[in-house]
């Protein structure tokens, strides 16, 4: 239904319409009568025990920013770009100019292997299936 209503307002629609139509269906079934609420119930969509908003998850993505953000955009820490300002301050202008494109493409790939050891270290190999928005295999 996707790839042929390719619009929100047209999947919106198509949507609105099967739910109409489960309704309808759902109510002329003999035993759907016996229980109103049951409906509304079940036109609801599944919620995992987990949000983004539960105070857990909160904590873990305040904890993630901060760590990621001090790992790759502080770029106090890194020896890359402490080598910078010893070739400025020992062979010039000219030298540190050569030099950045190479410690910009050195920077990249060690916060690629970074990223990828990271993912190893904390997740490991992933078994395909399906798993929750916010569960903590997420």
């Amino acid at each position: 239904a996707i790839y042929k209503h390719p619009t929100v307002r047209r999947l919106s629609a198509v949507v609105d319409s099967l739910l109409l139509q489960q309704a309808q269906d759902a109510a002329s079934a003999p035993e759907a009568n016996n229980s109103e609420g049951s409906l509304a119930l079940a036109l609801q969509p599944k919620r995992s025990q987990h949000s983004s908003t539960s105070p857990f998850g909160v904590c873990i993505q305040g904890i993630g920013v901060f760590i990621l953000n001090f790992l790759f955009q502080s770029q106090a820490w890194s020896p890359i770009w402490w080598a910078g300002w010893f070739v400025y301050e020992y062979y010039g202008r000219t030298a540190l100019f050569i030099y950045l494109p190479f410690a910009a493409l050195l920077d990249i790939l060690v916060v690629f292997i970074v990223i990828v050891l990271l993912k190893w270290l904390i997740v490991g190999r992933v078994k395909p299936g399906t798993i929750d928005l916010w569960s903590v295999e997420y």
